[in-house]
């Protein structure tokens, strides 16, 4: 009867037993479920307290970015209200997007937009578009350019000096400009046939050298001979007058022919036409150093096949230098 008990309680007690470790195991795991939610919980925390760091950074950042705007644009409104500058033109020698003039031609020159470069010129007319196309192809300006100084004067005229590295050598020029309808130009020297961009004070005006060329144009000869016509002697005349007053710049004198007959007859032609435009100079009373050289057909401006034009190439050009 005994053993029966003992059996009876033993059971009882494996039974509390199981009961009491599957309680244990419930515990356990809803406290591991727990601690990872809370683990979750943490970790979404502590990201949404970044992300609201970054936020107020990306805010700050922002903010003092306007406020530096807003000083940009203050010292903007003071420097125009200071210079008395029109709108959106801070420097009469800057384009509308920043670019200086002489950087726009420069672009335009290295794509050949020849038409386009004369929009921003002054006295560039008095040149066929040939012509104008001919010298810029033959000029030696193109080169890299830096701003380093303006100076606008009363007039409305500006000077822009530029430093330049040609052959590792520095050097200045300078660019003589206007502002005409809003468009910042530059002066054409026609006659300076190297760089007729480059202003230099004791050489002639703009104007003058315009004046000079379309005159030249009018130095006509006899057929097939080296003798001024009458007419022609008046417009040198009124040439040398011009000139008159520059007695320290170097002429070259330089004759051309169209390109019909030897090179050779060509050669001493234009020499000797050019050659009666010096001697005329001269005699004029014109104390100016010059040279006289006769390139026959070698530098044509225009088509040789278009006859109305060809005629042009006949031409004796007074060059400054």
């Amino acid at each position: 009867m005994k053993k029966i008990h003992l059996l009876i309680i033993i059971l009882i007690f494996s039974s509390c037993e199981l009961i009491i470790f599957d309680f244990i195991n419930h515990e356990n795991k809803t406290l591991i479920n727990e601690s990872e939610k809370n683990s979750t919980n943490i970790d979404s925390d502590k990201d949404l307290v970044e992300s609201n760091n970054d936020f107020k950074d990306e805010e700050k950042k922002i903010h003092e970015d306007d406020q530096d705007n807003q000083t940009f644009k203050v010292e903007e409104s003071n420097t125009d209200s200071k210079n008395n500058f029109s709108a959106n033109w801070s420097n009469p020698a800057m384009g509308p997007f920043g670019a200086s003039v002489v950087n726009y031609i420069r672009a335009y020159y290295l794509v050949g937009e020849w038409s386009t470069i004369k929009k921003f010129l002054i006295n560039a007319d008095c040149i066929d578009d040939d012509e104008f196309e001919y010298m810029m192809r033959n000029s030696e300006w193109g080169y890299e350019i830096d701003l380093t100084n303006l100076h606008k004067k009363e007039n409305g005229n500006f000077i822009i000096s530029y430093k330049r590295n040609i052959n590792n050598t520095i050097g200045m020029d300078q660019y003589y400009g206007k502002v005409v309808n809003d468009t910042a130009k530059i002066y054409f020297h026609s006659q300076n046939k190297i760089n007729p961009f480059i202003y230099d004070s004791k050489y002639p005006s703009s104007d003058i050298n315009c004046l000079i060329n379309s005159l030249s144009k009018k130095v006509h000869f006899e057929f097939n001979k080296s003798n001024l016509k009458v007419e022609s002697k008046k417009t040198l005349e009124e040439i040398a007058t011009l000139l008159y007053n520059y007695p320290k710049i170097k002429l070259n004198v330089n004759g051309h022919t169209s390109n019909e007959g030897s090179i050779s007859y060509n050669n001493k032609l234009s020499y000797n036409r050019a050659n009666e435009v010096f001697k005329f100079l001269k005699d004029f009373g014109l104390n100016n150093e010059m040279e006289v050289f006769g390139f026959g057909s070698s530098k044509q401006i225009y088509n040789e096949s278009d006859k109305i034009n060809n005629s042009k190439n006949r031409r004796v050009e007074i060059i400054l230098q």
